[in-house]
């Protein structure tokens, strides 16, 4: 079952030309959802998405940018522990179209006893609880450590900040950080003053110079040394965070390498979020 939450506007222009499909039932069972007799129509949408089907009593606006034709099938069920719960606004109900089972995100909702609401300023769906997040702010120091180092070395500190971030090929966006790392240890320190209690990001050895670089070992350490995490992380590869920080002044990511080689190696901290 897929579920798609597109913008869209309140204007719901669906004309249907409905064809029933005489004499024919399916016993198809689509992603959990049990279909019945089929009703085919053609909807013609105004914006990506209409509101009314997919938001359903989630208030928004948004401009329209075009008409889309769509063949669609109606009599999908929404069974859920056993129980119809199918919508019964004719407004609400499920449809298929291009082989996709579109569900009203307001029917999700009523039957999960989960929130949906929408989020105009950052033209964004806001599905179940909304934390008070936050970016990681940027590092007040950036420092080159280590029994290797040796003081007039900073030619090999390098950070980035909000730029392209790949790994394995992949695009990571740019919300975050790029740390550089050569043969010495380096430490990133994040002031979060107490004023957190998680951090989740994606942990990723960027594509820059990996085709050489050696794999890295990554420390999330307090302000007194106390060690929250610990990771080794090689070459095209990324690894998921999640990390208590309440009581934290300092967060210090500190980068060291695990293993042989003078090749640099770019360590990402990709969309790196604080939850109060």
């Amino acid at each position: 079952m897929k579920i798609l939450t597109l913008k869209g506007t309140l204007r719901y222009d669906y004309e249907l030309q409905k064809e029933i499909l005489q004499n024919q039932n399916t016993a198809n069972h689509l992603g959990g959802i049990r279909l019945g007799k089929s009703n085919k129509a053609k909807l013609v949408m105004s914006g990506f998405v209409l509101g009314a089907m997919f938001f359903g009593g989630v208030s928004y606006a948004a401009s329209a940018s075009e008409r889309i034709s769509l063949e669609a099938i109606f009599g999908v069920k929404l069974i859920h522990n056993g129980i119809d719960q199918t919508p019964t606004d004719p407004d609400q109900k499920p449809f298929i179209a291009n082989g996709s089972t579109y569900v009203p995100l307001k029917a999700i909702s009523d039957i999960l006893g989960v929130p949906v609401k929408w989020d105009g300023e950052n033209n964004a769906v806001i599905i179940g609880q909304q934390l008070n997040s936050f970016i990681l702010p940027a590092p007040s120091s950036y420092e080159l450590s280590g029994p290797d180092y040796v003081k007039g070395n900073s030619s090999y500190l390098d950070l980035k900040q909000n730029q392209p971030m790949k790994v394995n090929k992949k695009d990571y966006g740019k919300i975050g950080f790029t740390l550089k790392n050569m043969s010495y240890e380096t430490v990133a320190k994040f002031p979060l003053n107490a004023q957190f209690s998680n951090l989740s990001l994606t942990l990723g050895f960027d594509d820059e110079g990996a085709n050489y670089a050696a794999a890295r070992h990554i420390s999330f350490i307090d302000q007194d040394g106390k060690v929250l995490e610990e990771r080794t992380i090689g070459p095209g590869s990324v690894q998921e965070l999640n990390i208590s920080v309440k009581g934290v002044l300092s967060l210090h990511v500190k980068i060291a390498k695990s293993s042989g080689g003078e090749f640099p190696a770019y360590i990402d901290l990709i969309n790196p979020t604080l939850i109060k």
